[in-house]
C-alpha cells in the first residue's frame, strides 16, 4: 500500500508543479520586459566587475607591508 501512495505522489508532482508555474506566470504583476531588462543590467554589471572596468565603488587594493 505504501508503494502505491509513493507512486501516486511521484506521478502527481510534475503536474502540480506545472499548474503552479502556469498560475504564477499568469499574474499581471509579472512583466516580461521588466524582468528581461533587469537581467540584462545584472549581466552587464557582472561583466564590468570581471573586466575591472567602470567605477563600482570598490577601492583599489593597496600593497602596504
Amino acid at each position: 500500500m505504501f508503494w502505491w501512495g509513493l507512486v501516486l505522489v511521484v506521478l502527481a508532482t510534475p503536474f502540480l508543479l506545472y499548474g503552479l508555474l502556469r498560475w504564477a506566470s499568469s499574474d499581471e504583476g509579472i512583466d516580461r520586459e521588466i524582468s528581461k531588462e533587469r537581467f540584462r543590467a545584472e549581466q552587464e554589471l557582472r561583466g564590468l566587475r570581471r573586466s575591472g572596468g567602470g567605477d563600482l565603488g570598490a577601492s583599489p587594493p593597496t600593497d602596504k607591508v
